[in-house]
């Protein structure tokens, strides 16, 4: 039998554009090779941080964009900030 039949976890491409192993999905069983998302919850590296809010969220896979959306709103509300500070400054 090959490890990738018995291995429960689907593969997915990288961002290096290699296959690996899928963080976000698991097969439904060892027979059924259905995608589904996995059920087992996450396992986070507190080394540098304990929490964080992506991490007491668990904005990970399908709600992963929430950290770049957070990050846009961010810099858009400094960018209204400095021109209307700065005009109010000026007043």
């Amino acid at each position: 039998m090959k490890k990738k039949s018995i291995v429960p976890v689907s593969r997915e491409m990288g961002p290096d554009g290699k296959e690996r192993f899928s963080q976000c999905f698991m097969f439904a069983s060892l027979l059924n090779h259905t995608p589904v998302p996995c059920s087992g919850g996450w396992d986070y590296d507190r080394t540098d941080y304990d929490r964080t809010i992506p991490t007491e969220f668990n904005w990970v896979c399908e709600k992963s964009f929430y950290v770049t959306e957070i990050a846009t709103a961010k810099i858009a509300g400094s960018a209204i900030g400095t021109i209307l500070f700065g005009w109010a400054g000026d007043r």
